[in-house]
């Protein structure tokens, strides 16, 4: 077991209470209409919503479901469950609706919130003592929607203990600490916006909510609220430079945590020379949100996101799962690694052998032991009986003039296996690139087609929608 997890008060709900204990009057959140809530607030209105699920016959041991909710009305739900012992289940609603079934039917979900007014409609009073905390180091605290290689919906379990050990790991590398302000601008159906919620309340730090992502606002409220640390996903730095007119960060701005999609070179030296902290990550939901991270000061290359936290023990593997330096498979192991996949009776363990979990991502360890992360293992294309990885070709793409974003996918073809084509944003025609491709590109990494689009794809977390990608590939 986690070494620092001994009672309840390691815990989500405990570290409220010794939150209030420590700084009653701490701000613990800002809400995106301006209200700001207290540490003590906070776990006032904690205790009166878990008094009322109570009341609805929510027990120890169910699940929620959510869908939609805004930010300030999650996180009090996320602290309600943690005092009953409840998982809650996220979802994007931005899903089909038969992915959200599929998810909350595996979890088990009994009850679901989609707006606001159904938590008022409960009517919590924050006047009224709950039970106190009820939950455990094994209890399942967040079952958290992630696709498997076909598409298909998994959740992965996050325990108690799992949430302990990767909120301690995150804060040891980050530095983040009582009265620090960490902007919350990543979607709450992920657990790159969750995780930030618990890690707050953990460092006595208040975290700065926003409804998604505007550019513009996040931007003015860096410097209006005094923010220390922010997590975005590459396509939100790239706007967010743009609203700063290349500028630097305000001062206070210590940490910009960068994960979810690979980091083009070309951006991390814009933002880079404009000053800005970047901290390039690696996470993935089975692992309770990151397991590497590179701090600014050391200046890691691109692709490179700096050594494991201390929670993990990190591998790469070979096809044979045999450990190697060279590129292959990233395994990972350690106390905030999932329980398991959700499955009806929350059986541990699904989706692990022996404690580790083997992730869909390629990468290397360095001599020094930082990891590098190179692409995904369900990405390669086979053309003509050669493996081509589409991010390599994407690098050679970048640099061509007059291209934006680019992304490579495969299209079937009868004679050989795939054929690779580049669906991409800029100014640049179809012919052009292709002779472009003829003079930069080998017979392999060769694209036979081009699809030029306004915008790429791409999934709430920011990451290349590869489903789609395929669809937008496909002959007309």
């Amino acid at each position: 077991m986690t070494p620092f997890l001994e009672t309840s008060a390691d815990l989500p709900a405990g570290w409220l209470e010794r939150a209030v204990a420590a700084q009653a009057d701490a701000d613990a959140l800002l809400a995106p209409g301006g209200e700001i809530l207290s540490f003590a607030a906070l776990l006032r209105r904690a205790r009166g919503l878990a008094a009322a699920l109570a009341r609805a016959g929510v027990a120890t041991g169910d699940a929620i479901g959510v869908c939609g909710l805004p930010a300030l009305e999650t996180a009090l739900l996320l602290q309600a469950a943690a005092r009953l012992g409840c998982a809650v289940v996220p979802v994007d609603p931005r899903r089909p609706g038969q992915w959200r079934t599929a998810v909350w039917l595996e979890s088990g979900v009994g009850r679901a919130f989609s707006n606001a007014g159904e938590l008022a409609d409960l009517g919590g009073d924050a006047s009224v003592t709950d039970d106190g905390i009820r939950a455990t180091p094994e209890g399942v605290h967040l079952i958290v929607a992630t696709s498997s290689s076909g598409g298909e919906p998994r959740g992965a379990m996050i325990a108690g203990r799992n949430l302990a050990a990767s909120v301690h790991a995150c804060r040891e590398r980050l530095g983040l600490q009582a009265h620090d302000r960490w902007l919350v601008c990543l979607p709450l159906h992920h657990l790159g916006g969750l995780a930030i919620l618990y890690r707050c309340v953990q460092a006595g730090a208040c975290a700065v909510l926003h409804d998604g992502f505007d550019a513009r606002r996040v931007w003015q409220d860096l410097a209006a609220h005094r923010v220390t640390h922010v997590s975005l996903v590459p396509a939100m730095l790239a706007r967010l430079l743009d609203a700063a007119a290349g500028g630097p960060p305000p001062p206070t701005l210590r940490r910009v945590v960068l994960g979810g999609a690979e980091l083009s070179p070309e951006l991390l030296e814009r933002a880079r020379a404009a000053g800005w902290p970047i901290c390039p990550a690696y996470s993935c939901t089975e692992t309770c949100s990151q397991i590497a991270a590179a701090l600014p000061e050391e200046q890691s290359p691109p692709g490179c996101v700096g050594r494991p936290l201390d929670t993990f023990d990190v591998q790469v593997v070979d096809a044979h799962g045999h450990p190697t330096w060279d590129v292959g498979r990233i395994k990972v192991s350690g106390e905030a690694v999932m329980a398991g996949y959700a499955s009806p009776d929350r059986r541990p363990g699904l989706g692990l052998e022996d404690g580790w979990f083997t992730t869909g991502d390629l990468g290397r360890l360095d001599s020094g032991g930082r990891l590098w992360v190179t692409g995904r293992a369900d990405d390669i294309l086979v053309t003509g009986g050669e493996n081509v990885h589409p991010r390599q070709v994407e690098e050679v793409l970048r640099v061509c003039p007059e291209v934006g974003e680019v992304a490579v996918t495969g299209r079937p073809d009868p004679v050989w296996g795939a054929t690779l084509v580049a669906v991409y944003t800029g100014s640049i025609g179809e012919e052009r690139l292709r002779a472009w491709c003829r003079e930069h590109l080998h017979g392999a990494m060769r694209p036979r087609a081009f699809v030029r689009v306004d915008e790429l794809p791409r999934l709430g977390h920011g990451k290349v929608d590869r489903q789609r990608l395929r669809g937008l590939a496909a002959p007309a």
